[in-house]
Parts: C-alpha cells; sequence; structure tokens
C-alpha cells in the first residue's frame, strides 16, 4: 500500500486546494489515465500495479443511481502442493459488474459510496517452478491448469473532482470480494485450491472532456 499512498495523497492535496474555476459541466465524454493498485488483502497472494485508461461519461450527479464497472486485475497466488508452500501461478480476474450507490455533491466535488456486484471471467496460468515442485511431491507430471469463474462483490467509495471546464480528477477505494477454484490436471488426477483473490483497489486518475 506505501507504493500508492503517496500518490493518493497527492492528489487528494490537489483536489482540495484547486482554485474556483469553473466546473467540468460542459462534459459528456472524457478520457484519461489512471494509477491503479490491487493490494492482496490473502499474505502469500502477490500486490500489483499498472497504468490504464480512464474514461467519464457525462457528470456526475447528486443523489441515487447504478452503477457499472470491471476493475480487471491479475496476482500470483500462493498455496501448498501436499505440504510445500509454493507461488502456484497467476490469477487473472476479469469482472462485469453492476450495482447501486449514493453521490453526495457539495459545488465542484462528488463523493459517492457504492455496492457492485457481478461475474469474473478468470484464467490462471501454472507457474514453472509450482510445475516441478508437482513432479517432485506427487510423482505426477501437470498437463493443463485453469480457474473457475465466480460471483464478484466490490463495495467502493469514489470521489470526483472537477479542475475546470476541461479537467476531472478522481480517487476512489474499493474492496473486492473474488473466491475462485483453481484446478490443476496431472497425469495421476486432478489437484484443486480454493484461492482468496480478495483485494483492495486504489485508483487515481485523471480525464480531459472530449466534447
Amino acid at each position: 500500500m506505501s507504493r500508492a499512498s503517496p500518490v493518493a495523497c497527492g492528489i487528494a492535496a490537489a483536489l482540495l486546494l484547486a482554485g474556483d474555476a469553473r466546473a467540468q459541466t460542459a462534459n459528456r465524454f472524457a478520457l484519461g489515465a489512471n494509477f491503479n493498485t490491487a493490494i492482496a488483502a490473502a499474505p502469500d497472494n502477490t500486490s500489483a500495479s499498472h497504468v490504464g485508461f480512464q474514461w467519464r461519461l457525462g457528470h456526475t450527479e447528486g443523489g441515487w443511481g447504478w452503477r457499472f464497472g470491471f476493475n480487471w486485475y491479475s496476482t500470483n497466488i500462493g498455496a501448498r502442493v501436499v505440504d510445500s508452500p509454493v507461488q502456484l501461478g497467476e490469477l487473472h480476474v476479469r469482472p462485469i459488474m453492476f450495482g447501486y450507490g449514493y453521490t453526495h455533491k457539495v459545488r465542484r466535488t462528488a463523493v459517492s459510496a457504492s455496492l457492485l456486484a457481478g461475474y469474473a471471467f478468470n484464467k490462471f496460468s501454472l507457474d514453472d517452478h509450482a510445475s516441478a515442485v508437482y513432479r517432485v511431491t506427487t510423482g505426477n507430471q501437470p498437463l493443463r491448469s485453469g480457474a473457475q469463474n465466480t460471483v464478484v462483490i466490490f463495495p467502493e467509495l469514489s470521489m470526483w473532482r472537477d479542475i475546470n471546464r476541461k479537467v476531472g480528477l478522481n480517487v476512489s477505494i474499493g474492496y473486492m470480494f473474488a473466491r475462485p477454484d483453481v484446478s490443476v490436471e496431472t497425469t495421476g488426477g486432478v489437484y484443486h485450491h480454493s484461492v482468496r483473490a480478495d483485494t483492495v483497489r486504489i485508483k487515481v486518475g485523471a480525464v480531459y472532456s472530449i466534447f
């Protein structure tokens, strides 16, 4: 979390100290970029950060409303093969989510709380070292691996700040509940691992109004 915190603090300070320029009220579609961090909740999994696209449809209004989100991420998951702890491989979680939330708006700042749920399409790749551990501990050769798709839940807090008519900044934090099953098929049978792929999601981004 230490990598994302200075960035988030700096953006938050900019949001609070920005001058009284005209708000991004004319925006219908804005496009930009964000710095996105997925912090693994399970101690055996790894965290990851990346830069991605960010967009904004329309202008944030106060009150209740429908929400949607994607929040795709990947993590290297840990597991035990027989009695040996090992980094099992890389899990890709690709959720499609819908939900409902409430937005409180004060001048150029809009703070939203929402709860989204949906379905994640997952993909898993077995690590070469984990494959070797399977051969040594079980005496079986891994043939293929995969991950089941799963239901996900994502509560989130988000803040938009209009810097001027063209530029908007966003800071958000949420918690992704994702518990897929990972399987490794070997010459001696199929091994199943229940994975806690939960992550804390922190995103800091900026968009520019296209039209």
